[in-house]
């Protein structure tokens, strides 16, 4: 464990940072550009659930109907987006395990053509409610 001013240095981590305790808090303030990962999770062409501990920001391939069950492993506040990907068939639709909340309470018809691009929003309030909008035919 170490303290002080890093100045303009980049800090390369290989192993996990941790910033304040169990018992402390601190504010963490970033000058410049932030970004978190984007997850490929692949071609999906049955239902499944993301583990959302390893990122905030997801993508994958629907290559098939599916149902997007609830995520595993959510932390209260955590918020990222969902990038659907139609494959070259389309028309694949995707259903929602139900702790996904949506405006309404109406779930989105993500975009149908073939290669079409469809975005989900998420925020995670616990684990048995995650906020979510849409975001269809991002082109």
């Amino acid at each position: 464990s170490s303290t002080g001013d890093l100045g303009a240095t980049l800090l390369s981590v290989t192993s996990g940072v941790t910033v304040g305790s169990a018992t402390t808090s601190m504010d963490l303030y970033v000058t410049g550009n932030a970004a978190a990962g984007v997850h490929n999770l692949g071609s999906k062409s049955s239902s499944f659930a993301i583990d959302m501990s390893v990122g905030n920001n997801f993508n994958f391939t629907i290559g098939g109907n599916i149902t997007l069950n609830n995520p595993t492993n959510t932390q209260p506040g955590q918020s990222g987006t969902i990038k659907i990907l139609q494959d070259g068939t389309g028309s694949r639709t995707l259903a929602f395990g139900g702790a996904w909340s949506f405006v309404d309470g109406t779930a989105p018809t993500i975009s149908a053509g073939a290669g079409t691009t469809s975005v989900l929003l998420y925020y995670v309030v616990d684990s048995s409610e995650i906020v979510t909008s849409s975001m269809l035919g991002v082109s």
